[in-house]
């Protein structure tokens, strides 16, 4: 059988399961630390990607705004407007899109407005 070590008058020797003790505790808080300093870095990046994904949403919603306001700005409902009219450079810019709607066979597809 195993012989516990006594201290004075017949009192057992605590200091070795006590340093066992603060050993335990200090990896215990050890761990503890990692623990929350590892959750505490989850919470900044979720943070900053639910920053990052309001900023590019709301960004999104004024450019969809914008673009709308612009298309509704182009539309007239009482006459056609070519696409190249109000930019610099018409004729040139007339030109190549026409060659887009060119037919092999040298027929240019017409375009017109339909009746309301």
């Amino acid at each position: 059988m195993g012989h516990v070590a006594t201290h004075g008058a017949g009192m057992p020797d605590m200091s070795g399961v006590s340093e066992k003790l603060n050993q335990s505790a200090k990896t215990f808080g050890s761990f503890l630390s990692s623990a929350f300093n590892k959750a505490g870095k989850t919470v900044s990046e979720a943070g900053s990607k639910i920053k990052k994904s309001v900023a590019e949403n709301s960004m999104l919603t004024e450019f969809n705004k914008e673009n709308e306001a612009f298309i509704n700005s182009k539309k007239s409902p009482s006459e056609a407007v070519a696409p190249w009219v109000g930019y610099a450079d018409e004729e040139t810019l007339k030109e190549q899109i026409l060659a887009l709607s060119t037919v092999s066979g040298g027929q240019i597809i017409a375009y017109r407005r339909l009746p309301d």
